[in-house]
């Protein structure tokens, strides 16, 4: 029990990888973005075209690495 969070009973059901529930973000304004390379585990992103997903890519690992993460943990 927490802040946040109560159960009536253990989960059953096994214990995540990161010991927490996954992080998903969905957005693709700087602000979004900015967020997901800080927090995220997984991002639902949209680009326009090949070439706008690789710049968004190549944005997020930036920031990721910038914020102290390791790139290749954001999918």
């Amino acid at each position: 029990v927490g802040k946040h969070f109560k159960s009536r009973g253990p989960l059953t059901c096994v214990r995540s990888p990161q010991g927490r529930p996954v992080y998903l973000q969905a957005g693709g304004s700087p602000a979004g973005r900015a967020f997901a390379a800080k927090h995220a585990d997984a991002i639902i992103a949209w680009a326009t075209g090949v070439e706008g997903m690789k710049e968004y890519r190549a944005d997020i690992r930036k920031q990721a690495a910038a914020a102290g993460r390791d790139p290749d943990d954001v999918k």
